[in-house]
């Protein structure tokens, strides 16, 4: 989890709800989902993790959640370490700061998007 204020350095036990409309914000316009696209391309906390339990690719785990994390080897290892946090340290949302991410990295979009409308028109 991502959030403007403090970016990854936080810990989300559970969070349980009864709102009807959760689903109206997983939506295209929510103004965070430029996020996941971020991550994808990132792979800094895949590539540091020291008990690779992160993948690029998103699965179903056994309770039905979407996740890119092992939660059991994740467990493994965090409780090996006394806690990990490798992935929270390394991560640029904890090391540069979500506003500067997001400029920059919706400035590279806009520019790829402009360049590749330029290509088609010639």
């Amino acid at each position: 989890m991502i959030e403007p204020q403090s970016g990854a350095n936080h810990r989300l036990g559970a969070v349980f709800t009864n709102i009807s409309n959760l689903d109206e914000y997983f939506d295209n316009t929510n103004e965070h989902m430029w996020i996941q696209d971020f991550c994808a391309k990132c792979g800094k906390c895949i590539q540091k993790c020291p008990g690779n339990t992160i993948k690029k690719e998103a699965s179903v785990n056994e309770n039905g959640y979407i996740t890119c994390i092992d939660y059991k080897k994740c467990g493994v290892e965090f409780g090996d370490k006394f806690g990990c946090n490798v992935c929270v340290a390394v991560c640029p949302f904890t090391t540069v700061g979500y506003d500067k991410i997001k400029e920059s990295f919706l400035k590279r979009i806009n520019e790829r998007e402009t360049n590749n409308e330029i290509s088609i028109n010639r």
